[in-house]
């Protein structure tokens, strides 16, 4: 039984950080989007105030893309600081299930056309993926570091913390000693000596 846990073990550890990808996916789409429907309610009238249809495809692709090159990263970093996650495995998995998920909405609510009306927005939708699969690795990277760094310090505390108790113990351990080695004294003889011989003042 205990060796079939043993082989079941990387399997679920497997699983695990696939649930975990596709969450971090979805998670990015989720917070991406209400992030960029508030900039997106700021930036509309200064675009439509300039007039310009490339500013206008730019402003586009920066606000509804925020999801997967400014959130996932976040994400990442967030996670990768209390689970052990691959870099590449994460950033990639995240960031394709988080476009799954986008398409799959646009399909959904017959807007597919929006994105992909010129071979502009496809470039920066392109641009933008390579750019959150980039900077996913890296915040995984970061992540990780920084919950080593982590580690360290809580063990450099915890050595510091038990050479604190070893000290401790060894100097209550040296006055015991010392108490066990310190003769008893004549004045505190003599009372017992007299209550033995029957004699008092009594």
């Amino acid at each position: 039984m205990e060796r079939r846990k043993g082989l079941l073990e990387p399997v679920r550890n497997r699983v695990r950080r696939l649930q975990l990808t596709v969450g971090l996916g979805f998670a990015a789409v989720v917070v991406g989007s209400i992030v960029s429907a508030s900039l997106t309610g700021w930036l509309g009238p200064l675009v439509r105030q300039a007039g310009s249809a490339w500013l206008a495809i730019f402003a586009h692709a920066l606000v509804s893309r925020l999801w997967v090159y400014g959130v996932l990263p976040g994400l990442c970093y967030a996670s990768a600081r209390a689970f052990d996650l691959r870099p590449w495995r994460t950033a990639i998995g995240s960031a394709l299930t988080g476009e799954v998920f986008v398409v799959g909405v646009n399909l959904a609510t017959g807007g597919m056309e929006e994105p992909f009306r010129n071979w502009l927005d496809l470039s920066l939708r392109l641009l933008s993926l390579a750019a959150g699969v980039v900077l996913g690795r890296w915040a995984v990277l970061k992540g990780r570091s920084a919950a080593q760094r982590a580690h360290e310090r809580a063990a450099q505390a915890a050595e510091a913390r038990k050479a604190q108790y070893e000290e401790f113990a060894a100097e209550a351990a040296r006055l015991a000693a010392r108490r066990e080695e310190k003769p008893i004294s004549p004045a505190s003889e003599a009372p017992t000596e007299a209550k033995k011989d029957g004699t008092g003042t009594g």
